[in-house]
């Protein structure tokens, strides 16, 4: 029964409207079978038996395969139409039958998930049944009795009743509508701003990030280019599992060191860009240099092989009031600090022509 109801990212919300509709009316054949019973109609004792085994029938249908459902659904509106042509013919016009007409004309509009062909053919068709039915039995004499006062309510009762349960259903569709499609949003903005493998943001997310922090140039903050030094011959010595197992281990470094309104940013391959937001020029230097030991001192057990690396930073200081530079501007020349100091040696800091040299 959970699997019925059951609802996930790639469930259209429909589906779940249709499934809960589909016990609704399985409940009212039931009380139907129970006053037709009472009557002692056995041709419709018979026609609600029938209805029930096929809704019971569409119901296993739809539970076992989601596929099934719009044939489900085109079988609940063909089984609503003979079953309310039937009832009107053997009772009579005046029971109440003739609402389901309404119910099924509102349910075709509400609902998109059935045949659209059928549906655009059954839906005048309902309109020259009820005129049909009406011209034949509105006049026929019914011998009334309690029974049909009970019948007349009780379809008043289902119909309202299905009203009022398709307006709140299709209102939690929607709700789910709109779930779904933040979820898939949040999807496309993952895929779009993250990298696959170490989970940190790509270079997609740069434009948002300076809109949000750094356009308005209110404070001070450094702007971080990073390489892993040697990162060929770990690729080449290892294979590239190896390689991605290191690039992992790093990204985890960094997470653990910057906060949540910071950047970090996989640049491409072994390249990082990190944006230290609202810092002085000195805690900057000191982050950079407990980052630069924690890298040095991590082991990446790989196999049997146990990997270390070193990284080197290339860093722009802005101060808060200095002449502004587009941020491209600046990480261009951090990238040229960076490959500074990858011809200085290496596993260093270059911060605005300062060095830091390794410990």
């Amino acid at each position: 029964m959970m699997k019925f109801f059951a609802f996930n990212k790639e469930t259209n919300s429909e589906i779940i409207v249709l499934r809960i509709i589909n016990i609704l009316i399985l409940i009212a054949h039931l009380a139907y079978l129970l006053i037709f019973s009472l009557m002692g109609i056995d041709e419709l004792i018979a026609l609600e038996f029938f209805s029930v085994s096929f809704y019971i029938y569409i119901f296993i249908l739809a539970l076992h395969d989601d596929g099934n459902l719009k044939i489900c659904f085109t079988l609940l509106q063909l089984e609503i139409t003979i079953h309310t042509v039937l009832c009107i013919s053997r009772l009579g016009w005046g029971y109440g039958f003739e609402f389901t007409f309404f119910a099924f004309i509102l349910s075709a509009f509400f609902i998109d998930i059935g045949n659209k062909i059928i549906t655009y053919i059954l839906l005048p068709l309902q309109f020259v049944l009820f005129f049909t039915l009406y011209e034949l039995f509105f006049a026929y004499e019914v011998s009334y009795n309690h029974w049909n006062y009970v019948l007349f309510i009780t379809n008043l009762f289902i119909i309202c009743m299905f009203s009022v349960s398709i307006t709140f259903l299709m209102k939690i569709s929607n709700n789910l509508a709109a779930i779904n499609a933040d979820i898939h949003k949040a999807q496309i903005n993952e895929i779009l701003n993250y990298d696959p493998l170490t989970k940190l943001k790509n270079r997609n997310s740069l434009p948002q990030y300076y809109s949000q922090y750094l356009s308005t140039c209110e404070t001070s903050y450094a702007v971080v280019m990073c390489d892993i030094d040697d990162f060929k011959n770990i690729n080449d010595s290892f294979g590239h599992n190896a390689g991605d197992a290191v690039l992992v281990n790093i990204a985890k470094i960094f997470s653990s060191v910057f906060r949540e309104y910071d950047m970090v940013c996989r640049w491409g391959g072994e390249e990082f860009l990190i944006i230290i937001y609202d810092v002085s020029r000195d805690a900057t230097l000191r982050i950079l240099e407990r980052t630069r030991k924690m890298i040095n001192e991590s082991v990446v057990q790989y196999g049997k092989n146990d990997i270390t690396v070193t990284m080197t930073y290339g860093v722009v200081y802005y101060e808060h009031g200095e002449v502004v530079q587009s941020i491209n501007a600046l990480i261009k020349i951090a990238d040229d600090l960076l490959y500074e100091g990858k011809r200085s040696g290496k596993n260093k800091i270059i911060i605005n022509k300062e060095e830091s040299d390794e410990l």
